[in-house]
């Protein structure tokens, strides 16, 4: 994350390889972005 900066959403994670839209709903609730 040093070279591309935090993720600004929860829907951002699916920029990540191997990480699609079904994956995030099943992290939503364990997932904190931001501080």
């Amino acid at each position: 994350r040093d070279s591309e900066g935090p993720f600004e959403t929860v829907e951002s994670l699916t920029a990540v390889r191997g990480v699609g839209p079904a994956t995030v709903e099943g992290l939503r609730e364990l997932v904190t972005i931001g501080r």
